[in-house]
């Protein structure tokens, strides 16, 4: 979704180059999603604003609801961040993992 960002990639000015920072981001959970290989090969590389229609109308997957939001054309550093952290948290509440506590 983030492979070929259409503007603005000094939008995410920080501690790294902005081509680093779309390097790190483009394979992080955050920045995937599922889709079908035709859907996938339609919407390529695209820009975001351009995918997010085919994706919301195609896709009944949970993972791809937010693309149901009509008002959101961009995809950036702070939205692959976003997504991550939730993707993550729901992961945690669903899936058995060792306790964090330590015996003592």
């Amino acid at each position: 979704m983030y492979e070929k960002l259409a503007l603005g990639l000094d939008q995410f000015a920080g501690s790294e180059a902005p081509s680093v920072t779309r390097s790190r981001l483009i394979h992080t959970v955050g920045n995937l999603t599922l889709l079908t290989q035709v859907l996938n090969t339609a919407i390529s590389n695209g820009p975001f604003r351009e995918k997010r229609g085919p994706i919301a109308l195609n896709s009944a997957l949970r993972l791809n609801a937010r693309f149901q939001d009509q008002a959101k054309d961009s995809w950036g550093e702070d939205d692959i961040r976003e997504r991550g952290g939730a993707l993550f948290r729901q992961a945690v509440s669903i899936w058995e993992h060792p306790s964090t506590a330590t015996a003592g």
